[in-house]
């Protein structure tokens, strides 16, 4: 199986489920740069149980032994 056909049944099956692949909008309720002021004094390693949602393009993606981690990009704001 090519990449591309294996890609187009990825697609199908999302379809199937009802799942747009390509939905015409996101819903963001924070931005890159506000997730940075109201973060500024958590301490490394700490985590919150906030949930947010934010637009951007990811410029960066590591793998670490299992670990992901990703730099999102929001115009001038990268987190």
């Amino acid at each position: 199986m090519t990449e591309r056909s294996r890609r187009l049944a990825d697609l199908g099956a999302l379809r199937d489920r009802g799942v747009d692949p390509y939905p015409p909008r996101f819903d963001t309720d924070t931005t890159a740069s506000q997730l940075q002021v109201d973060h500024a004094s958590l301490p490394a390693g700490v985590t919150t149980d906030e949930v947010a949602h934010v637009a951007g393009r990811v410029m960066l993606v590591r793998d670490h032994g299992g670990i992901w981690f990703a730099t999102l990009r929001q115009g001038d704001s990268t987190v």
